[in-house]
């Protein structure tokens, strides 16, 4: 059985370069796409293709570092064009995932990259074990926007779905065979949000067996720069507990700010009002703060930076620099 995903864009698409600015914009190291795309990688989805509004250098310099990764493709999308684009990018993925009952689709919403590789795994579990043509996980949506109204059988099936929700917020898994002929019957408006939702909804009006679940808290959807402080905060906060269960200490967690792209060492200690920001590596035992500011910076094992910006150079190892010291790469 295998898996792949569609990680589709969030919002109208008359906001399109807003939306892609929102989405290119990294939170935390990471873009949203490059968030959803570790997520679904550690889930063992095999190919993932991102559907983006923007196609410039830009986004595509997104994923340069995954380049020489076959499984992995961007698509851009015209307006007007929504089924012809995800047609489109399912057929990149391959046309084993179009045409045989064993293998899976997941649409994830690029808005949303606080879905962790966990919530992935449960949709898929739930959807091979209940055996269904189409699972959806939903999380709450805003009071001003339709709560989807689910029917069910005699037998406890979904046989429709309708009010689709307008938050953006879902997670979707299809069996592959039957995902496009479901969305060609839909009627596609002028953004993505409920695509997956309304896919399911066709499938349950033509008697197949559709599940729902609920995701564990509310699934807020990045759409502008103002839209993204509660999950940054989400994302930060994730990041700092899962340094501190590895052992690095931090007194006072909420005065700390950690990249996803940032490597400790065993031992680190990080003082209270430090920002470790980019590809910076510290090293086993250092000691960073308080008050220091590290951007793609390589600390030494043991060493002390305290009170100090460290930008784009080296810190060797059992280096006590003195506070308010500044170093960066001498100009050439």
């Amino acid at each position: 059985m295998q898996f792949a995903a569609l990680i589709l864009p969030t919002g109208p698409l008359v906001d399109a370069k807003q939306a892609s600015e929102a989405c290119l914009s990294p939170i935390a190291g990471k873009t949203l796409h490059q968030w959803l795309v570790d997520a679904a990688l550690g889930a063992s989805v095999r190919r993932v293709a991102v559907i983006s509004s923007d196609l410039s250098p830009q986004t595509r310099s997104e994923f340069d570092l995954r380049s020489d990764d076959p499984m992995i493709h961007i698509v851009g999308f015209p307006e007007g064009a929504i089924v012809d684009t995800v047609s489109e990018a399912v057929n990149k993925i391959g046309s084993d995932f179009t045409l045989r009952d064993a293998t899976h689709l997941l649409l994830l919403p690029a808005g949303c990259p606080q879905i962790t590789t966990a919530d992935i795994r449960r949709v898929i579990d739930h959807h091979v074990v209940t055996e269904a043509a189409a699972t959806i996980c939903s999380g709450e949506v805003d009071d001003n926007l339709a709560e989807p109204v689910i029917s069910r059988d005699a037998h406890g099936w979904v046989s429709s779905i309708a009010d689709v929700p307008r938050g953006g917020g879902e997670i979707a898994c299809f069996r592959a065979d039957v995902f496009l002929p479901a969305l060609r019957r839909t009627r596609r408006g002028l953004d993505f949000d409920g695509l997956g939702v309304e896919a399911a909804s066709v499938l349950g009006e033509a008697g197949h067996h559709v599940e729902t679940l609920e995701f564990p808290g509310r699934l807020e959807v990045v759409r502008s720069g103002a839209s993204r402080a509660g999950v940054e905060a989400t994302l930060r906060g994730r990041i700092l507990a899962e340094w501190i269960d590895r052992g690095v200490m931090m007194p006072d967690p909420n005065q700390v700010s950690i990249d996803a792209t940032v490597h400790l060492g065993k031992g680190v200690t990080v003082l209270p009002g430090s920002v470790i920001e980019g590809r910076t590596v510290v090293a086993d035992g250092a000691r960073i703060g308080p008050n220091s500011h590290l951007v793609n910076a390589t600390i030494g094992s043991s060493a002390e930076v305290p009170h100090s910006v460290v930008e784009g150079v080296e810190v060797p190892p059992r280096s006590a620099l003195r506070p308010f010291t500044v170093l960066r790469p001498t100009a050439g």
